[in-house]
């Protein structure tokens, strides 16, 4: 089973993208935050194996919380998720250690192989 957390500061699509993945096979979301300090208390609680995680957040922001989480727990896969589009965000990401960029308008079809593929390689 792969154990996700989903890190973002609006609670309808946390908590929506959590169902969505819930109804996948072989996906398990273990907890949703809503910012950055959050996620990074909840990646060292639940060690899950990807963070899908907005870089735009309140507090610490995406990419400074994916760079703490990784420092302290390396194997772990995080997705950075946007809805711009700039190509400056996707250097950032990829340099915060991030295995992924996607904007949050992806279908839902697209968003689990993208997931897959990341887990898997």
């Amino acid at each position: 089973m792969n154990r996700l957390l989903i890190v973002d500061d609006h609670i309808l699509f946390r908590e929506g993208l959590s169902s969505i993945i819930n109804g996948w096979k072989n996906f398990q979301v273990v907890g949703t935050a809503a910012d950055g300090q959050q996620a990074i208390e909840m990646a060292r609680e639940y060690c899950p194996q990807m963070i899908l995680m907005e870089i735009d957040l309140p507090g610490i922001n995406g990419l400074d919380a994916a760079r703490q989480i990784l420092h302290e727990l390396p194997e772990t896969k995080i997705v950075l998720m946007t809805l711009s589009e700039n190509k400056e965000f996707k250097d950032h990401a990829l340099n915060s250690g991030a295995k992924g960029l996607i904007l949050k308008d992806i279908p839902c079809e697209n968003l689990r192989k993208h997931l897959q593929s990341i887990l898997q390689g």
